[in-house]
């Protein structure tokens, strides 16, 4: 009996009647009791939590663990409030960190207190055979410190498993039930109003398919709007990038909901809405952008010769100086009587009891019936623009670009109606669009990355030979971009071959077509 096994007291059990009971049976040393201060941490979106790992914070000092805390991965020292994996020195926890969070800040979700009360239980030579420890898990909550757990952690010793076996035995005796070591995890968070796991930027919405389509629109865009208000916030405070791309996302979408999912709400809201939310995209379009070109600082100094890779540095030095600028812009925007009247004014909509509209035919419709008829539509439109542009030597760039917008209008309306269909079937059509969406994804990005960079050459001030070199590295970059955008061009003809092999068109048929069940 070799494994560490954790039990829970009875609500009306504590720490002072189990010593009494157990002295009673046992002959004991007491330890003196410890206090641990700690802080838990994680990204927003929970990204630790589904690899099953905690990191733990003391002092300047963070602890990779497995969150049932028996295991320890990796540690390293960071003095940083919201640190990312760049800000820990090479080592063993940058190493495992970076796969795992990339650009996402790490924040507290928790900070508390264990207190570790250990009793050493004797044999009659007076040697240790078993170890129980109490611990006690206080965290600071909005409502003040508040108990969040307390567990008892027995550690047999190695040669005396009969003797472990008997204490084990006798705090099953006692109403002791065992537990899984992971639950105090959840238990501490809990204590602080957390649900791990609780945020996703995916949308999962739960639909019927005999709800009307006017309804099950509203449930959509409910969920959009939630994961939108929940970035909002996070966006002036500049922790990372990915509450600016995620709340980019919920708005995309939301216009792309309104544009596609036709007439389920009035004309007049609809187009209103759908020029409020290009609102959203406008204002924060450049910070985007600049974000990306931050984001990938080490990808382009690897693009560059290595005589010219410290050449870039004004490049990045303007960038950084703009951004400030751009950020203040946006949250003033968002902030803005403006914004907050949109936000009011949808919010009241999708709550306000729905009503037949002579101008809105399809909000009684079965949603499980538009939504085939939609995504089917937007399908066969894809194909139908892929094969135009398969016809042409050098079909001209725009193309390619209409294309992907049309791709991610069909990835976006599969995902708003997913419920409603198998969902192996679904994934499977999903992971094709994807590999389509890659391809067209990248070839943009590298063309929107080379206008960026001759838009910075004209912004940057060039006064002095720095700046002048960094022109030139500009340059080398702009090459090498194009060198490969013209490589993702060539690989578009195989990548959509594979999208809309005769085998994908029957799948999508037979899943989204007219009579499909």
């Amino acid at each position: 009996m070799n494994n560490v096994q954790y039990f829970s007291l009875p609500t009306e059990y504590d720490r002072d009647q189990l010593f009494q009971d157990l002295r009673e049976r046992f002959d004991l040393l007491v330890e003196k009791p410890s206090l641990a201060q700690w802080s838990l941490y994680d990204t927003f979106d929970w990204r630790l939590f589904h690899r099953s790992l905690k990191l733990v914070r003391v002092a300047d000092d963070f602890f990779l663990r497995d969150l049932a805390g028996s295991r320890d991965y990796a540690a390293a020292s960071s003095s940083q409030q919201f640190p990312f994996a760049w800000d820990f020195p090479n080592g063993a926890l940058h190493e495992q960190l970076t796969p795992i969070i990339d650009m996402r800040a790490l924040m507290a979700l928790v900070g508390g207190e264990t207190r570790s009360t250990c009793f050493r239980v004797l044999n009659e030579d007076e040697k240790t055979v078993v170890r129980l420890t109490i611990c006690e898990d206080a965290v600071a909550a909005e409502e003040g410190i508040t108990q969040a757990d307390v567990r008892v952690m027995l550690q047999p010793v190695r040669g005396y498993d009969r003797e472990a076996r008997t204490v084990a035995q006798f705090l099953d005796d006692l109403g002791l039930e065992t537990r899984q070591a992971e639950e105090s995890y959840a238990a501490i968070l809990r204590a602080n109003n957390l649900e791990p796991g609780s945020y996703s930027a995916r949308l999962a919405v739960k639909l019927g398919p005999d709800n009307r389509s006017g309804d099950a629109t509203r449930t959509i865009m409910r969920a959009l709007l939630e994961n939108l208000e929940i970035n909002l916030p996070y966006i002036a405070q500049d922790i990372d990038t990915e509450f600016l791309h995620d709340f980019r996302v919920s708005v995309r979408r939301t216009r792309t909901a309104l544009s596609q999912i036709k007439a389920v709400f009035p004309v007049a809201e609809t187009e209103r809405f759908k020029e409020d939310f290009r609102y959203f995209g406008d204002l924060s379009n450049l910070l985007r952008d600049l974000d990306v070109y931050l984001l990938k600082e080490d990808v382009y100094r690897a693009m560059l010769p290595s005589s010219m890779e410290n050449d870039i540095d004004p490049v990045f030095d303007f960038l950084h100086s703009r951004r400030a600028h751009v950020l203040t812009e946006v949250a003033n925007g968002l902030a803005s009587q403006k914004s907050q009247k949109i936000l009011r004014d949808w919010d009241a909509f999708l709550n306000q009891e729905a009503m037949d509209c002579p101008d809105a035919p399809n909000a009684g419709r079965r949603v499980a019936d538009l939504a085939r008829e939609s995504i089917y539509r937007r399908y066969r439109r894809v194909v139908k623009e892929g094969d135009r542009i398969l016809q042409h030597e050098n079909p001209p760039d725009e193309w390619l670009h209409a294309l992907r917008i049309d791709c991610k209008k069909l990835r976006y309306l599969m995902e708003f109606f997913a419920s409603l269909f198998p969902a192996k079937g679904h994934r499977k059509l999903v992971q094709q669009l994807k590999r389509l969406q890659d391809n067209l994804g990248d070839f943009n990005d590298l063309s929107v990355q080379q206008d960026f960079l001759l838009w910075i050459a004209e912004e940057m001030p060039v006064s002095s030979v720095n700046s002048r070199r960094a022109v030139l590295a500009i340059g080398s970059l702009i090459a090498t971009l194009d060198q490969r955008q013209r490589k993702e061009k060539k690989n578009f003809a195989g990548t959509f071959a594979a999208f809309a092999s005769p085998p994908n068109r029957s799948r999508f048929k037979e899943l989204y077509g007219k009579g499909a069940s």
